[in-house]
């Protein structure tokens, strides 16, 4: 067994405009197989609870694929992969652009 180590060398912030999709793609070695926690902003994502959100994991490739995407969803994103034999984590920024909002207070 060996704990999982992130290939970060493909890792890039990602800057998309509201309404496009966008993913983060975590390629990675490590056996067995990790388990994958996905944090926005230090919090878990809970990625059930959100029909926009889709993850993907495989021997060697972890993803989180965000449909349809929200300004809100802007920040950092960090995942957290553990085995038996340990954990890697790897951070990602997002930046949502959309319209700015109408001015208040004229």
């Amino acid at each position: 067994p060996n704990k999982p180590n992130i290939d970060l060398s493909g890792i890039r912030d990602i800057t998309v405009r509201a309404g496009e999709d966008f993913s983060i793609d975590v390629p990675f070695t490590g056996f067995p197989q990790p388990t994958a926690t996905w944090y926005w902003e230090d919090q878990e994502i809970h990625v059930p609870a959100d029909d926009r959100i889709h993850e993907q994991l495989t021997e060697d490739y972890c993803a989180i694929i965000f449909k349809n995407s929200k300004r809100t969803d802007s920040g950092q994103y960090k995942l957290r992969l553990q085995n038996a034999s340990g954990f890697d984590t790897m951070k990602c920024n997002v930046r949502v652009l959309d319209r700015p909002a109408p001015p208040e207070n004229l």
